[in-house]
């Protein structure tokens, strides 16, 4: 089975396909809505699940309905619903034991496939000239604490990038990306550095940073 299929106005992905293939196949079948997401990392069920999104729009916008295991393995395919989203957040996050399988994103037919792929490309070279694609990383570590006020600038002014605990370092690019530029990193080195974070921040600011990731497993 495809990882990817379109039915109808419908783009329909397994939870493991990643975005940025989802982003491709819409175009390809001459679809658009979600160009703003392209380059975005990941899977998506992990984007689904964290409401991922970029460029002004959220992966809850074009979501059509999504199917999931509950903790009994059965199977449901719900509406998804724009108002059960917020920033960040999903349905699926106080369930955290229900496994996303598939989802569905409601798209409109484009007018110009190259339009669409300029879009694409210049949304993809911004994030490279940020430098996210130039180590492993997770990504956006910290939600912003407002629209006003965004987490990378609050590190930044505390001179904290490039700051390191074991292999795992603050970005010199992005402060609010912790990466693994030597390929040593390990788990506990990520959580440190977000632990000396949160507590520079707050200690500084009075600001409580809030992750945007998701731990798995026993912390």
């Amino acid at each position: 089975l495809d990882q990817v299929r379109i039915q109808g106005s419908l783009l329909i992905a397994q939870s493991g396909a990643a975005m940025d293939q989802v982003v491709k196949a819409a175009i390809d079948a001459g679809f658009g809505g979600l160009e703003e997401l392209a380059g975005l990392p990941g899977t998506v069920g992990g984007a689904v699940f964290g409401n991922s999104g970029a460029n002004g729009k959220a992966v809850a916008d074009l979501l059509y309905w999504t199917e999931y295991l509950d903790s009994e393995a059965k199977l449901y395919r719900k509406p998804a619903h724009r108002s059960a989203f917020g920033y960040r957040h999903s349905p699926f996050v106080q369930h955290g034991d229900h496994l996303i399988t598939e989802v569905a994103f409601a798209l409109t037919p484009l007018a110009q496939k190259g339009e669409a792929m300029r879009r694409i490309e210049g949304y993809k070279a911004a994030r490279n000239k940020k430098g996210h694609f130039r180590y492993p990383s997770l990504g956006s570590i910290f939600k912003n604490p407002s629209q006003e006020q965004s987490a990378g600038a609050l590190i930044e002014s505390l001179g904290l990038k490039g700051t390191s605990i074991g292999g795992a370092s603050i970005s010199e690019a992005h402060a609010n990306f912790i990466i693994n530029p030597h390929r040593t990193a390990t788990s506990s080195d990520v959580q440190a550095l977000i632990a000396l974070i949160k507590e520079q921040v707050v200690a500084a600011t009075g600001v409580l940073l809030e992750e945007e990731i998701n731990y798995l497993g026993q912390w």
